[in-house]
């Protein structure tokens, strides 16, 4: 009798587990290529940006020289965004780009918080 509930078990085991055929190939639609690009902007190509470097600077009136410090920290909202390096995103046609900056706090909460500049 165990010799036969255990035969009967090897053969669902064994049955079980067939290979199932996926289909492996993907279409071209699927594998396109971002038509946008990424590199890291330095602190002076932010400082040469004045768009930017006014965008930064009506988030801390009350400093007179914000760009001169690594970071620049907005009191009404409690957090201070790091100048040092920021991601700049650039569409292939140059119709859209965006300058996106870490935003820390004092008191850590949990989330990764960014700041974009477009």
């Amino acid at each position: 009798m165990k010799l036969g509930l255990v035969f009967l078990c090897l053969i669902s085991i064994t049955v079980g587990c067939q290979q199932e055929d996926y289909e492996t190939e993907q279409s071209s639609e699927t594998l396109k290529k971002s038509p946008f690009s990424m590199r890291i902007a330095s602190k002076e190509e932010i400082k040469q940006n004045i768009g930017i470097s006014d965008h930064l600077k009506k988030l801390s009136p009350k400093t007179k020289s914000n760009m001169l410090h690594r970071d620049v920290h907005n009191s009404d909202y409690d957090f201070i965004v790091n100048t040092d390096f920021s991601k700049y995103i650039e569409s292939e046609d140059g119709s859209f780009h965006s300058y996106t900056f870490l935003i820390e706090r004092e008191e850590d909460n949990g989330l990764v918080e960014n700041l974009v500049c477009l």
